[in-house]
């Protein structure tokens, strides 16, 4: 016994001058330490300001218990990525199909065999994070199948008319919400788990006219932004008040682009359909845009009886600078403006968690809160001491 504690003395005072150079408890470390009381919650910094503070988050995340425990302290909603994808639930070439009778009363063909089983998984574990859930994206004109815009469902064979296209989009986003409604009748009766769905996005350049060429063949087949005015019309008849409804868009601080939105908001609206939140798509610089104009559309649109949401949002550098501290920098500034316009900001949603790829988007979250190994970095330190800044 004697022996036996001369070694484990000995080992301890081995293992002390490594304790030692550490401030932080061991505990402190990796992902408890993002889930621990020592670490401000960003979501209970920002409460007292700005209702939302969500992320996107994959599905591979919400499987891993310690990080859904990261998310609950820090996030109020989590944003689907591509669980959703119109590319991802449509069959890659459909060969079976049935009949769909359409609000006209007429009947059209449509696809008899598509996946869920993306958007299921996703429901599935986003309902136990207890997190509310925003769905991303219901249309997404980047990646609709070439053939759902052709008859016969065939790219050989002329565009369909726009008749054919209303059904085949009030098909596609009547299946897409009552699948949602049934599923959670079915697995979630407790609460919704779903509270928002960004219907479509980008519909305008930034010179306000139509989005045009082969990255929208909805506008090239319907020549105005009709198809986006009938996707809220369907979205509102088949969702009723179960779900908020929003468009994203980005670079609304152009003028042009932004009257071209809110025109679409007051063509919604006179068709029947509900708009309840706009999605500012966030994706910044440390130079770019400029606060004002910036922050002078999110007011008019706010003004619009909208709900603003800035939505995946992230800072890029700058070749030539100190590319850490003007990130750093820049997520201070941008957020103290935040609170400073915050009775015109219902949400902010962060791109990212953490540094790793992230395959839902096309190009890379590079400069995110967390490290890979979960550790808080400067950034996230700068998030949070805009808000304690702002509450003194």
């Amino acid at each position: 016994m004697k022996r036996f504690l001369i070694s484990a003395g000995f080992l301890l005072l081995l293992a002390f001058p490594v304790l030692a150079k550490s401030n932080k408890p061991l505990i402190e470390k990796g992902k408890l330490a993002l889930a621990s009381e020592r670490t401000p919650s960003i979501y209970q910094s920002y409460w007292p300001y700005i209702q939302s503070i969500g992320l996107s988050a994959t599905q591979a995340e919400l499987n891993d218990k310690q990080t859904v425990m990261v998310f609950r302290r820090h996030y109020s909603e989590i944003t689907s990525g591509s669980s959703v994808s119109i590319k991802s639930i449509l069959p890659e070439t459909p060969l079976r199909f049935k009949t769909f009778i359409a609000s006209d009363g007429k009947n059209y063909k449509v696809p008899d065999i598509i996946s869920m089983s993306a958007l299921f998984g996703f429901l599935q574990d986003a309902r136990d994070t207890q997190i509310d859930v925003r769905l991303h994206l219901l249309i997404n004109q980047n990646t609709t199948p070439a053939y759902f815009f052709y008859e016969d469902y065939d790219t050989s064979k002329p565009l369909v008319s726009t008749a054919e296209m209303n059904a085949r989009l009030e098909w596609y986003i009547r299946t897409i919400i009552e699948y949602v409604i049934n599923w959670q009748d079915r697995w979630s009766k407790s609460r919704n788990v779903v509270s928002s769905i960004d219907v479509i996005s980008e519909v305008f350049s930034d010179d306000g006219t139509l989005r045009s060429g082969a990255s929208s063949m909805w506008a090239r087949l319907y020549g105005d932004e009709s198809f986006a005015v009938n996707a809220f019309v369907y979205a509102t008849r088949y969702a009723g008040d179960l779900f908020e409804l929003c468009y994203c868009d980005y670079s609304l601080d152009l003028p042009k682009k932004l009257n071209a939105v809110i025109g679409l908001v007051e063509k919604i609206r006179a068709a029947g359909g509900k708009i309840d939140q706009i999605g500012v798509t966030s994706h910044l610089a440390v130079d770019w845009p400029e606060y004002e104009p910036f922050f002078s559309s999110i007011k008019t649109l706010a003004g619009k009886d909208l709900k603003v949401f800035l939505q995946n949002l992230d800072f890029d550098g700058v070749e030539g600078r100190e590319n850490e501290r003007a990130i750093c920098e820049s997520y201070y500034n941008f957020l103290t403006k935040c609170l400073q316009n915050s009775p015109y900001i219902y949400g902010i949603s962060f791109r990212g968690f953490k540094r790793e790829p992230k395959q839902q988007f096309v190009d890379l979250c590079e400069n995110p809160l967390f490290e890979n190994d979960y550790s808080c970095n400067e950034a996230f330190y700068n998030v949070i001491k805009a808000a304690e800044d702002f509450a003194k």
